[in-house]
């Protein structure tokens, strides 16, 4: 459980180091988007090779663990999609919008931890170089709406502890299933 709490913080952390980054500099929209890219293709290869495998291992087969994915991937698009439009109408920020990008960083350490190897180096570089530019992006968005610089940082700083707490308790619930 603690280690899984420390790797999320870890990971987390990724949110506090785009922030202050994106208050900091302003990069051309194109270099955003290609760190953005990176980032999410780290993402996919690392859960791709690292956790899909061992998870179709362990299942024995039939499919079920490629159906999840599917399933999975689409009710996050789908999810965060509905609140990015419902944050437009309102144009408030949401708590629980920006909590769903804490979830694939918990779910990934979970997974690794959990097939009983200890969590590698490219998950966690995958991790952070996907958290980074996604706090870039979305920094912008909340000073655009006003936010103060402290209000973010503060915003990030919980972010980073609420995935290490949501690993910890993940894997503490799960850890004998």
């Amino acid at each position: 459980m603690f280690s899984a709490f420390g790797w999320g913080l870890v990971a987390g952390s990724a949110f506090v180091v785009g922030g202050i980054a994106a208050l900091r500099f302003k990069p051309a929209t194109r270099w955003v988007g290609l760190l953005t890219g990176f980032g999410a293709g780290a993402l996919i290869a690392a859960v791709a090779y690292k956790l899909v495998s061992q998870a179709a291992q362990l299942s024995n087969g039939g499919g079920h663990v490629g159906i999840g994915l599917v399933i999975g991937s689409l009710l996050f698009l789908f999810l965060t999609g509905y609140w990015d439009a419902a944050e437009e109408e309102k144009v408030d920020v949401s708590f629980r919008s920006l909590v769903v990008i804490v979830v694939p960083e918990a779910v990934v350490i979970v997974g690794s931890l959990l097939t009983g190897h200890e969590i590698g180096s490219a998950v966690i570089a995958a991790l952070f170089l996907c958290g980074v530019p996604e706090a870039f992006v979305a920094t912008h968005r909340l000073v655009e709406m006003g936010m103060s610089p402290r209000m973010i940082v503060t915003v990030w700083a919980g972010l980073a502890l609420l995935c290490g707490l949501s690993a910890g308790v993940a894997y503490a619930l799960l850890e004998d299933a």
